[in-house]
């Protein structure tokens, strides 16, 4: 796939209350979003592309993968671990909660503070670079839906099955979520970030049990999501294959999803990262936003 084309500009939106210390957020667009890669090469946006070019490229993923596409799919309609209902089922979701919960605890001291920070990135963006020195700072848990589906068994015997079992592993990881907030435990939230909602929910429930609440975005240029995921699966160095239009939706949305959330009540901050580096290189600190 070819991606070199140029950013056509940011997509519109509201500035709110925020202003980061190193750019300016004039109010009547996403000011803080990068428009250059750290390269030094124009940064793009999947949508800004020619309409003729996404078909294009979305063709290309599409033709390239076509029978993991209709097995996944198929899968999905017809498997979703999320419907078993037995009691047999329902042990297992409990086996999988305390499992996680032991493991994340022999991994270090957890405080119960009431402070849980957001962290949202495109799949391939290395939120583990900025969770792990979070985790130990905060004596915090990590809450990931991805870490669940890992401990699904019919994931563990069959990657196809990524999609069917994706609402079991979400409502494991609020399940997860509830438990911790329930007793006022430290955490760290990893979303993708491409709806807002479900990060109002999260927002909205924590905010009500009294927890304080900051955000983090850890950006990646589209391409580079892109190649760390789907490229890597193709080339046989993963085994975690992510959907295109997971990508999209999110290259779609991401920004705007952090400037709204950046603005609700319970937020008292947030910072963008770059992780558009080398490998081995720690994230680039691009605005840091306070109340």
């Amino acid at each position: 796939m070819n991606y070199n084309h140029y950013q056509k500009g940011a997509p519109e939106g509201k500035g709110g209350q925020f202003a980061p210390k190193n750019a300016n957020n004039t109010g009547g667009s996403l000011s803080f979003i990068p428009k250059t890669t750290s390269a030094g090469t124009e940064r793009f946006f999947f949508r800004d592309l020619p309409e003729e070019t996404r078909l294009r490229i979305e063709q290309e993923y599409i033709t390239k993968h076509a029978e993991f596409i209709r097995d996944t799919e198929y899968l999905y309609d017809n498997f979703k671990t999320s419907k078993i209902k037995t009691p047999e089922r329902e042990l297992l979701r409990n086996k999988i909660l305390n499992d996680e919960f032991e493991d994340q605890m022999q991994k270090g001291p957890k405080r119960q503070e009431k402070k849980a920070t957001i962290l949202i990135g495109l799949p391939g963006s290395g939120k583990s670079t900025i969770a792990n020195p979070l985790i130990s700072e905060m004596g915090a848990f990590i809450i990931d839906a991805d870490e669940f589906k890992k401990r699904i068994p019919e994931f563990q015997n069959d990657k196809r099955m990524v999609s069917a079992v994706h609402h079991e592993s979400v409502d494991l990881a609020d399940k997860f979520m509830d438990e911790l907030s329930d007793n006022g435990y430290n955490m760290i939230i990893g979303k993708v970030g491409g709806d807002y909602e479900s990060i109002k929910y999260i927002l909205d429930n924590l905010q009500e049990k009294g927890y304080s609440l900051d955000i983090i975005l850890n950006d990646v240029p589209f391409e580079v999501a892109v190649d760390r995921t789907i490229g890597r699966f193709d080339r046989g160095e993963s085994d975690r294959f992510v959907p295109f239009w997971t990508l999209k939706t999110a290259d779609k949305n991401i920004f705007s999803t952090f400037d709204k959330a950046l603005n609700h009540p319970a937020i008292t901050g947030g910072k963008i990262y770059s992780n558009d580096v080398p490998k081995g290189t720690k994230p680039v600190l691009l605005h840091e936003f306070k109340k």
